[in-house]
């Protein structure tokens, strides 16, 4: 409650605004702290906070399932998908749509078992932050200058409060790559989407 005499002191239309003011003040704040809960350069400690999980994990199951967990978290494998597949997504059934998100998964985890076995120290050091429309660009590189840069294409959401849409490794991205991949399984099996989503994921199964 305002004390009576001092909104007495208060013009009328700064009174009525007072209660506003206040409201817009914590919600600013509330922002503000949303914000710093979900700084975009956190990703990137998380991310490779459950690289080093996957690393500590026993090798054969307890690995492949962190590095599937990883995943899961860190990609949204839908948009990927989406992405790859290009204009022929919005010819593909629903069950094909699901089948190609669920092989680019199993591919990535692969990628994340041989990513294993590279033991190479340091720490993700982010060199660059800025907006993109619908979320963030994050460029990382291990604090060695001679290190590979990674760029990752961040939305905001998912269990690492941002989910990459794709990566870029020393400028080679990861949903050009997959595209390119992609269509060649597809000229090899004459067009046929399916088999060539099933060759596709075979790759990437270890």
């Amino acid at each position: 409650m305002l004390n009576p005499s001092a909104t007495n002191l208060l013009p009328a239309r700064q009174e009525r605004l007072a209660p506003f003011v206040a409201f817009l003040a914590f919600f600013m704040i509330a922002l503000s702290s949303q914000a710093l809960a979900a700084d975009p350069e956190s990703f990137v400690s998380k991310s490779q906070e459950r690289l080093t999980a996957a690393r500590q994990a026993p090798s054969g199951g307890p690995q492949r399932s962190a590095c599937s967990k990883l995943v899961g978290d860190t990609f949204d494998l839908n948009a990927i998908a989406k992405a790859s597949a290009g204009q022929d997504w919005n010819v593909y059934s629903n069950r094909l749509k699901g089948k190609l998100a669920e092989a680019i998964g199993t591919r990535l985890t692969g990628e994340c078992l041989d990513l294993l076995d590279d033991r190479i120290a340091g720490e993700a050091v982010v060199r660059r932050v800025r907006q993109t429309q619908g979320g963030a660009s994050v460029t990382a590189q291990m604090d060695n200058a001679k290190a590979a840069v990674f760029v990752w294409r961040l939305r905001p959401g998912g269990a690492l409060g941002w989910t990459a849409v794709d990566l870029s490794v020393d400028g080679r991205g990861l949903v050009a790559t997959i595209k390119a991949d992609l269509a060649s399984y597809i000229r090899t099996r004459n067009g046929e989407i399916e088999p060539a989503i099933e060759d596709f994921a075979r790759a990437g199964r270890k």
